[in-house]
């Protein structure tokens, strides 16, 4: 699957869309075939690490929370 994967804290350099292995449905989740996504002002603050002091991340990281898509596997 494709994603914009953040590679550190930073400007637009520090992002890269990118192939990633497809994630699977765990317990109690829903795997959701993407089919549109958005970005909005906190991904930005995100990526300049805004709020890494109260939310630090493990790089690298998908970015992003806003989609939209067709539900795929429901987890057992």
């Amino acid at each position: 699957m494709r994603a914009l994967v953040l590679q550190s804290y930073g400007g637009r350099e520090a992002m890269a869309l990118t192939d990633v292995p497809a994630p699977t449905a765990g317990a109690g989740e829903v795997l959701i075939r993407t089919r549109a996504v958005g970005l909005n002002p906190v991904d930005a603050m995100h990526r300049e690490g805004d709020f890494k002091a109260i939310a630090p991340d493990d790089f690298p990281t998908v970015a992003g929370n806003e989609l939209s898509g067709i539900v795929e596997t429901v987890g057992a």
